[in-house]
């Protein structure tokens, strides 16, 4: 399997389907390389068509994530270039060039797990203890676009939304925005080093594949 390129700005159309979101803005630029993990907020049991959910917030809500995944399937769908900001934080400027938490830095690549309310599925399972069915795609995400494999320590009720950790290049939760009047909760406490050894192992079997 070829690799993501070097900062290559849409997944290809064989990994991911392309549902793009129609107003993108841009990121504002630093040091920082982040990648925010979200959920949908729903437990529902995967059917395998999760397109509507990306036109749904598309068009009907208005802040877009950069990506869908469900675990169960693996499907994965993009809706904005990895080189624009999504929408998805709430709140206002966390910093001085009134920057918000979605536009905070070079990358924050937004990536919402769909069936899944704060961390778990229809059944009561912790997203991590599913499948995690492509989770590859992360992978390559984050070696594409330089984001450090590490993540914050906390990710259950006692989460921090410190905004020195937020600036911290590497993997954060929706719960950890320091953005004005957040109280989003999602994705739970998930097992991230669980993620990130699954991810690892599968982009590893997809390049050695003969």
């Amino acid at each position: 399997m070829r690799p993501l390129r070097r900062n290559q700005l849409w997944l290809p159309t064989d990994w991911a389907r392309h549902i793009k979101y129609r107003n993108p803005e841009p990121m504002a630029g630093g040091d920082r390389q982040g990648l925010t993990m979200h959920d949908e907020g729903e437990k529902r049991k995967c059917n395998r068509s999760h397109g509507w959910l990306a036109k749904y917030v598309n068009e009907e809500i208005g802040y877009p994530y950069h990506c869908l995944w469900c675990g169960q399937c693996g499907y994965w769908a993009q809706m904005i270039s990895f080189k624009n900001a999504a929408r998805s934080l709430k709140g206002g400027a966390i910093a001085r060039n009134g920057a918000s938490a979605n536009k905070f830095g070079e990358r924050n690549i937004q990536i919402c797990l769909v069936g899944i309310s704060n961390g778990h599925d229809y059944q009561g399972k912790r997203f991590t203890d599913g499948p995690m069915k492509n989770a590859w795609v992360l992978a390559e995400i984050m070696d594409a676009h330089k984001i450090p494999w590490r993540a914050r320590k906390n990710w259950g009720s006692d989460s921090s939304r410190s905004l020195k950790a937020w600036k911290v290049s590497g993997v954060h939760g929706h719960q950890h925005s320091p953005a004005p009047d957040e109280n989003h909760t999602d994705p739970g406490n998930l097992n991230v080093e669980k993620l990130f050894r699954e991810a690892k192992a599968q982009q590893r079997r997809r390049r050695t594949k003969k």
